[in-house]
């Protein structure tokens, strides 16, 4: 019986979190926070109640997720974007390697960061087993490179490599510099965002996938006990598996769309929505 009155209860948190006519304020989300941590305790008194295993359920999770992204203010919640976004990526590629899934194809490149030299280097090797997006079963690859998320190095300028014509294993041995401080380096939450698209003369280039590296792992930040400095091609390349932004629903995109008077999280939606319907 208590399992089934749970049941209906976080049913009914869930269907109050996702109404949308009225959008709460960040404040009642907290309160609804502190109501089902009550619920939670009140399940649990005591031994005749139901073990907080038992109340721990799937939907329980999600309710704790959402309710912690309409509690978290914008940029806090665009960087949280970005690392779940790693994590999906890191995810798929796990999977894919498993069960020799298809997939969108790998990037290579390597990345360090010269203290002081202020300089954070980017090397992009070259891709492998990409979707061909062109009549002829090929693509004219090139890859875009830029930091993010931009609040974080609004006067950094995106950059990106030459484009090598009619393949899906583009070589490009190409090195970038952005020029960064020791605090920017260490800012939670910065990634170094890849995106690889097909060059087309005559309508708008194609999407091919996107990647991220975070920047505070990176060799050669302060943190980093190795403080490895040695030259690019020295280190190490690094594999990354291409993603797409609509592969998995984004609860975080769907959150920030609701908030329309806040132009950062309107910007950052609108970008990231073109990028899904590339």
């Amino acid at each position: 019986l208590l399992e089934l009155v749970w049941s209906i209860l976080v049913d009914q948190f869930l269907l109050e979190i996702e109404k949308t006519s009225k959008p709460r304020t960040t404040s009642s989300h907290a309160r609804l926070v502190k109501a089902l941590d009550s619920f939670v305790d009140y399940f649990n008194t005591d031994e005749q109640c139901l073990p907080k295993e038992a109340l721990k359920t799937d939907k329980y999770k999600l309710i704790k997720k959402l309710l912690k992204y309409y509690s978290t203010d914008t940029y806090s919640l665009i960087k949280l974007y970005y690392q779940e976004k790693l994590q999906e990526q890191e995810r798929i590629g796990v999977i894919n390697q498993t069960l020799h899934l298809a997939d969108l194809g790998k990037l290579y490149c390597r990345a360090y960061y010269h203290l002081k030299e202020e300089t954070l280097y980017v090397e992009i090797i070259s891709c492998k087993n990409l979707k061909p997006c062109d009549s002829n079963g090929l693509s004219d690859p090139f890859v875009e490179i830029q930091l993010c998320p931009k609040f974080l190095y609004p006067h950094i300028e995106k950059q990106q490599t030459s484009i090598v014509k009619k393949t899906l294993n583009p070589s490009f041995n190409e090195k970038f510099e952005f020029r960064l401080t020791e605090k920017e380096c260490t800012l939670s939450g910065g990634f170094i965002h890849f995106i690889v698209m097909d060059h087309d003369l005559m309508w708008s280039n194609d999407f091919e996938g996107e990647a991220f590296l975070e920047i505070s792992k990176l060799p050669g930040i302060p943190h980093d006990s190795t403080n490895d400095c040695r030259p690019l091609d020295e280190l190490k390349k690094i594999e990354l598996s291409l993603t797409h932004p609509k592969a998995v629903r984004s609860r975080i995109i769907e959150i920030l769309e609701q908030r329309l008077s806040d132009k950062t999280a309107i910007e950052f939606v609108r970008q990231r929505r073109e990028a899904e319907n590339q």
